[in-house]
Order: structure tokens, then sequence, then C-alpha cells
């Protein structure tokens, strides 16, 4: 199994991506073209694909992705980025309780 194949399955996983499919749908990428990561000889992804991937994949560490080193998701670098992710994911929790007791 391809190394890439095998990162980019690690990311759908941890983004909870229903499919390798809905993958490529939701970063633009050709049908199959993950796909034959895993079952071809392919040596990795074109450029165009990476960046494909890292425009869609903000949060994905595209060192990660290409050689393996570094976590798989990138971190905010400084303490305003820091703050703003943290403001951004307590708004976030905020509107999924919400909707969690409006469901219930």
């Amino acid at each position: 199994m391809n190394k890439f194949y095998k990162r980019i399955n690690e990311y759908i996983k941890y983004k909870q991506i229903v499919s390798v499919r809905q993958f490529e749908i939701e970063t633009g990428i050709s049908n199959g073209t993950i796909g034959k990561l895993e079952t071809k000889d392919e040596k990795g992804l074109t450029l165009a694909t990476i960046n494909k991937i890292a425009g869609k994949c903000k949060d994905l560490n595209i060192e990660w992705l290409r050689t393996g080193n570094g976590n798989m998701i990138a971190g905010p670098s400084t303490p305003d980025e820091k703050d703003l992710v943290i403001h951004q994911q307590a708004e976030e929790i905020k509107t999924l309780r919400k909707a969690l007791k409006d469901l219930l």
C-alpha cells in the first residue's frame, strides 16, 4: 500500500469523511486518483493534486502528507492564532449544543 494512500486514509478517518470518493469530491480531485495509490504502483501525488488538497484541507499538514514528518494536523503557530482557534471552537461548541438541544 502506498505511503500517500495510508496517510490520506488516516486523515479521512480523522475527519470522519464517509469515503475516499467523498474526499476526492470535496477536494476537487479526479475520481479514482486516491484509489490508484492503493491499487497500482503509483509513486505519489502530483503537485496539482497536493495543491488541491492543501487548498481544501486547511488543517492538514502538507509536509506530513508528503513526507510523514511532523503532525498530521497543522497547528496554529502564534498566540493570536491559537486564541482565534479557541474562539472558533467555542463558537462551534455553542452552535452544536443549541442544535442538540433543539433535537431533544
